[in-house]
């Protein structure tokens, strides 16, 4: 086609340069992540910690962090036994559901924050 020139891209973002640059930027994010900033979905952390709040879970939140799921499985086996297995329903359907109260990271409260070294990486 008249007036392209294949010897350079048009477009800025696939120069070499920037290429090269966009990548080391990643690389020091990545390396921000994995060497100051905890963690918290690693199998290595002893502890909840708050994604938004960097707050440590108190043991009670931890427990009840843990159990949620085996709860809601025993409250929705109670509420298939009481209401859709036996005849006659030994509730209403339509009745309420005991809630569960679980304890949660805002329900405890101010913690004690984690503390995490932030390197100047910008």
């Amino acid at each position: 086609m008249v007036g392209n020139s294949d010897s350079q891209p048009n477009n800025t973002d696939l120069q070499q340069s920037r290429i090269l640059r966009d990548e080391a930027d990643v690389q020091s994010l990545v390396d921000l992540l994995e060497t100051s900033w905890l963690n918290p979905l690693s199998a290595d952390a002893p502890e909840f910690v708050s994604i938004s709040s960097a707050t440590v879970a108190p043991p009670d939140v931890a427990h009840d962090l843990l159990m949620a799921h085996n709860v809601g499985q025993e409250a929705y086996q109670e509420f298939k036994r009481t209401r859709l297995e036996t005849h006659p329903p030994t509730a209403q359907f339509h009745d309420k559901i005991t809630k569960q109260n679980l304890k949660t990271f805002s329900a405890s409260g101010r913690n004690q924050a984690v503390k995490h070294r932030v390197s100047n990486w910008c």
